[in-house]
This record gives structure tokens, C-alpha cells and sequence, in this order.
């Protein structure tokens, strides 16, 4: 109906502010690129000997990272290490049309535009990949596809990360109308593979498992992400609707969350160097990072039992009962499996909790996770913090010892 169309000024408003917006972040991504670092020539981009490529979610451009790799670039100049770091953003799966398809035919995709970087940085010795919400899987179908070539096997598999990452789907208990039209809705929806993949309701054969299932229990995509030398996981604690806390940390429940027995889960203070990022989770990944950070550091008086210290696999760090937080879902079996497999086995993750305050957090955590629309830093809640925690990490130069990959260890 004509009337409810927004006026004519109010639509030229919004584009000249996103124009704006776009500008202001290129023009700071130039401004901070020294001239012979990340983000230059292809002469340059040659000789570097790092490369740390970026992977974007669903409906995501090259812009979701510019914060990221700004403070990233800028840690690499302050380390020293600015001169032989590439950065990239992968462009192969821009906005809808490359990122509904599925998991399978983005993750290749990916995994042909790395090839094509790597084999034009003949200097190339060290690899990083970060991945945001639907890119982290993207990535981890990529290894797969690269696992049969020697790429990785000849450079040094430095550093995983995923951020926000649905690792183990998105379905959702169904004990509201929201839960109900979110999953039904995504499980459902004409075109959108991507999304039935993470409903672990895709069309396939009878009696087969679904795609998920295959990539947190065979060894075929276990062992390319054991290549890498440190494994890290992003995870908002509250507040992302997109991709809940359990699926994004790889754990079956939420250890923040108080028990129906009152008995309180962990504190979601933050540290004072990172405000957003819970303390225990900081510091429990320094200290000895394991299936289990968070839980291990909860108390017997708060939780009864310390559910990290379980000799059995199959419910450690499960929650009490099967399946934990997965005992309302009609695949609990299916989802703990997972859980297990990919969280409490031979693959070690450190684990970081996030946690964004404000009246925005619920509908931006998912974006302000990796400093996406985090414009003006500290306004409604926002911040950079993982940008900076994660963009020191990638920053600093290789230690010393070997990081050769190595045969990855065959499972227990």
C-alpha cells in the first residue's frame, strides 16, 4: 500500500549514511596499511610468508571484517610482523547468492579461492583461517576438500578460529512460538540448503547422516582441523538468536545458565583488559586449555560435580542426563554425539565467552561478536574486544619450535 512506503528523503538518508559508513571503514583499512604490509600489492603480497584468510557468514561481504582486520593489521605492524602478513577476506560467497547453497558447495568454493592465494604467494610458510558464523563451516568443509592435496601439509598450520560458528546447527528447543516458527521456518524455506544443512534436515537418502553429523564424526574432517597448531572458538554466552551459545562453543548446555535447583552456573563478570569476554573462560583457555574450560572451573558447591573431570567420553561435559541441554530435541542423540565427538575428543579447542550488555546486544551480538556495525565503540553496549583479544593472537610472530604438521594422531 503507497502509504506505508518510507518517504522518499528518509530512504536517501539511509543510503547516503551506509555510503558514508562503507567509505569512512575503506578509508581507515587504507590509512592503516603500511606500504609494504597486508593489504597491498600483489608484488608484495608475494614475498609475504604469513597468510590469515578470512571466511564471512551468511549474506556477508568483505566489509563484516573491516574492524577485524584493521586492529589486526595494526598488531601486526606493532609486532613486527606487518611486512610479511597477507591478509585476505574471501569474495567467493558474497552476500545471498553464494551462501544459501549449502554447506558443501560454499566450503568448495572457499577451498579453490585459498588454493588460488596460496599458490600465488610462492614464499608462503604459515596459514591462519578465521571464520565467521556460517563461514567457520565453510572453512571446515574447505580443509576437507584441501586434505587430499599438499597444501597442508607443507605449511604451518597455525591457527583455527571461528566465531559465533554453528558447528553443531541451529535447531532450537521448541518451547516457545518464536523457537517454533524459527526452526520450522529454516527447516523448511524453498532454496535455502545452507539453512536445512544446519536443521540437520536436508534432503538426502534414507538411512543416511546427515552432513553435519559426517563433519563432527569422521576422521576425514577431524583430521585436517588437528593440523592446526591452536583450535579457538568465539561464543556469545546470551543474545544471539542466530546461533546459540552450546552450538557455537561446542558444548551440549550453557554453563552460565542457573539451574532449575538455583544452583548458580558460572560468572559472566569480564576481565579489565577485555571487558565483553567472561574472566573465567580468559582464564581458564591461559591455563590449560580443554574440552571442558568453563565447567572446570565451577565449583562442587555451585554444580555438585565437576563435569570436566568425567574419565567417560560420552558424558563428559554433557550436562546431567542424556544429552544435556539436547534431552527436548527429537535428534538428541544425533546432537550429543556430535557434542562429544567434536568437543570432548582428540580435536582441543580454547574456548572464549562473549557477552555484549545493552537494549541492542539481543538483536547485534551475532555482528558485534567480530566488530561488525560496532561503529563508535562502547555505544549501546558494543565493543571490539574479540577483535582485539583475537587480532593479537594472529598478530604475533611464530615461536621458535617447529610447526611442522604432523601426522594427526588416530583416534581413542
Amino acid at each position: 500500500m503507497p502509504f506505508l512506503k518510507p518517504p522518499t528523503f528518509l530512504k536517501a538518508k539511509f543510503h547516503m549514511r551506509r555510503r558514508s559508513t562503507i567509505t569512512e571503514s575503506q578509508s581507515l583499512l587504507q590509512a592503516s596499511t603500511p606500504a609494504a604490509g597486508p593489504f597491498s600489492s600483489m608484488e608484495v603480497q608475494s614475498q609475504c610468508t604469513r597468510l590469515i584468510f578470512f571466511a564471512h557468514g551468511l549474506a556477508g561481504s568483505k566489509h563484516d571484517f573491516t574492524n577485524l582486520a584493521v586492529v589486526t593489521k595494526e598488531l601486526c605492524v606493532e609486532h613486527n610482523t606487518g611486512s610479511t602478513t597477507h591478509l585476505h577476506i574471501s569474495s567467493c560467497n558474497t552476500l545471498f547468492r553464494g551462501t544459501t547453497d549449502g554447506i558443501k558447495a560454499g566450503g568448495t568454493r572457499v577451498a579453490q579461492e585459498l588454493r588460488a592465494v596460496a599458490d600465488a604467494m610462492p614464499a608462503l610458510e604459515e596459514l591462519s583461517l578465521v571464520g565467521h558464523s556460517l563461514g567457520g563451516m565453510f572453512l571446515r568443509y574447505a580443509l576437507y576438500e584441501l586434505e587430499g592435496c599438499d597444501l597442508l601439509k607443507r605449511l604451518r598450520c597455525r591457527h583455527f578460529v571461528t566465531i559465533a560458528t554453528p558447528h553443531l546447527g541451529i535447531r532450537r528447543p521448541l518451547t516457545s512460538p518464536f523457537e517454533w516458527a524459527w526452526q520450522m521456518g529454516a527447516a523448511s524455506l524453498p532454496g535455502f540448503r545452507s539453512a536445512h544443512e544446519l536443521c540437520l534436515a536436508e534432503t538426502r537418502p534414507r538411512g543416511t547422516p546427515s552432513l553435519l553429523f559426517v563433519m563432527a564424526t569422521d576422521d576425514a574432517f577431524l583430521v585436517p582441523l588437528r593440523r592446526f597448531a591452536m583450535r579457538r572458538v568465539y561464543s556469545n554466552v546470551w543474545n544471539d538468536f542466530q546461533v546459540s551459545f552450546s552450538t557455537a562453543a561446542i558444548r551440549s548446555s550453557n554453563p552460565y545458565r542457573t539451574r532449575r535447583n538455583q544452583q548458580r552456573g558460572a560468572p559472566t563478570d569480564g576481565s579489565e583488559a577485555y571487558p565483553n569476554i567472561t574472566a573465567v573462560s580468559l582464564e581458564a583457555a591461559t591455563a590449560q586449555p580443554s574440552p571442558m574450560l568453563v565447567q572446570a572451573s565451577i565449583t562442587e558447591s555451585q554444580r555438585g560435580t565437576h563435569l570436566g573431570t568425567s574419565p567417560d567420553k560420552s558424558s563428559a561435559g554433557l550436562g546431567r542426563g542424556l544429552g544435556g541441554g539436547f534431552r527436548r530435541d527429537a535428534k538428541r542423540d544425533e546432537l550429543t554425539a556430535m557434542a562429544a565427538a567434536l568437543g570432548d575428543g582428540d580435536v582441543v579447542w580454547e574456548r572464549y565467552d562473549v557477552l555484549f550488555h545493552g537494549h541492542l546486544a539481543t538483536f547485534k551480538a551475532h555482528e558485534w561478536i567480530v566488530g561488525k556495525n560496532a561503529r563508535g565503540a562502547g555505544i549501546c553496549g558494543a565493543s571490539l574486544d574479540v577483535c582485539r583479544h583475537l587480532g593479537r593472537t594472529l598478530a604475533e610472530p611464530s615461536p621458535p619450535e617447529k610447526f611442522a604438521a604432523e601426522k594427526a594422531p588416530s583416534r581413542r
